[in-house]
């Protein structure tokens, strides 16, 4: 066969073979098919290369399982999307970090954030993340918990945590967690109410034996004062005699030198104060007026925001939500509510179910321990 093929390749290169010679034109024909042959064949094979490794890049890659969970299939392509938007929320916080920070640790930040910006853009070659991994595996789990438990999430729900999620405040105020036992509740109450019953007698009796010791120390001043008092008086009748010689030398000296003093004209500006000095106490009375006036002001506290203009804060957070990170990520509006909102919703419902079914109180049992050395002792 092989010979064959080489015969019959040689007569068409040649023009010879078998028993009749081949001219020049069918020559150059059988040359010109055989071109064309040649790349006819290499374009398929390249068309086929290509195909398939678009086909593995494109299909079969993304829709690669990275895991299993009950028969549901987590693909390569739900997991990209998924780390892409968890690595841009990561270089956002490095860089914040970066800037606020100083010195070495702004330059690990800002290598973090270096690191983190690298795998986005390899995400594709990058290996799986076990964290990143098992948060979707666990949020499927919690999925397949909702059916199991019998359990529905709202449309009215998902827009409630939408909003919590974009501002920070929630809207419902239903109650989250599961009821309180009534007669704990009763316990508690009574409980409170005594303890501070018990505060408030304790804080009057404190009260009370201040206002006596007041008291006390006030009569005791007093009758102090007026045993000094009396004491004053005695001291005085006896000093007075000896007082009046004393005043009477003292009168004599005085005018004595005031006969030998020279007259003093009193100066106008001598118990004035300087321009400066005035100047100066004037601005220090008005540093402490305004520092009264500060001190005396409370700050008012900001108005609650309606529910209107929380939702409209939500709106346009969203909107830049969705341009800086979901597009970057390549991940639409509804995705990301499938991938993290329902999850976290599903997570608390499941939680508080479960919280039902336990009981918030048992019977309290009192055992007394008696240890021994060995147990041969016991």
């Amino acid at each position: 066969m092989v010979q064959r093929i080489r015969t019959e390749f040689q007569r068409i290169m040649t023009g010879e073979g078998g028993d009749e010679r081949m001219s020049q034109a069918e020559l150059d024909s059988y040359r010109r098919q055989l071109v064309l042959l040649a790349v006819a064949v290499t374009t398929v094979a390249l068309i086929l290369i290509l195909g398939i490794g678009a086909y593995y890049q494109y299909v079969h890659l993304p829709r690669q399982a990275v895991a299993t969970v009950d028969g549901e299939t987590i693909s390569r392509s739900e997991y990209w999307d998924f780390r892409q938007y968890e690595l841009l929320n990561q270089i956002n916080q490095y860089q914040q970090f970066g800037q606020m920070l100083e010195g070495e640790q702004a330059q690990q930040y800002q290598q973090l954030a270096f690191e983190a910006n690298q795998e986005f853009e390899d995400i594709e070659d990058a290996s799986i993340d076990p964290v990143t991994i098992n948060e979707m595996i666990t949020n499927e789990i919690l999925m397949d918990g909702l059916d199991e438990f019998g359990l529905e999430i709202t449309q009215e729900e998902i827009d409630d945590r939408l909003v919590e999620f974009f501002t920070g405040t929630p809207i419902s105020d239903e109650q989250t967690g599961p009821s309180a036992d009534p007669t704990a509740e009763a316990w508690a109450t009574a409980t409170a109410e005594a303890q501070q019953q018990e505060a408030e007698d304790a804080q009057s009796e404190a009260e009370a034996e201040e206002d006596t010791g007041d008291a006390e120390s006030d009569e005791s001043g007093d009758a102090e004062s007026e045993n000094s008092e009396s004491g004053d008086d005695t001291e005085s009748d006896d000093a007075e005699p000896e007082e009046s010689d004393e005043s009477d030398s003292e009168d004599a000296e005085l005018q004595d030198a005031e006969s030998d003093e020279p007259d003093v004209v009193d100066d106008p500006g001598a118990d004035e104060p300087e321009n400066g000095d005035n100047e100066e106490t004037e601005g220090q009375d008005e540093e402490s007026d305004e520092e009264g006036e500060d001190a005396e002001t409370t700050p008012t506290p900001e108005p609650t925001p309606s529910e209107e203009d929380i939702r409209a804060t939500a709106e346009a957070t969203q909107s830049d939500h969705q341009e800086f990170l979901l597009d970057r990520a390549g991940i639409s509006h509804d995705e990301f509510v499938d991938m993290f909102i329902i999850p976290q919703i599903a997570r608390e419902k499941i939680r508080n179910h479960l919280a039902e079914d336990i009981p918030t109180r048992a019977e309290q049992v009192q055992a007394a321990h008696i240890l021994v050395a060995t147990q041969d002792a016991s």
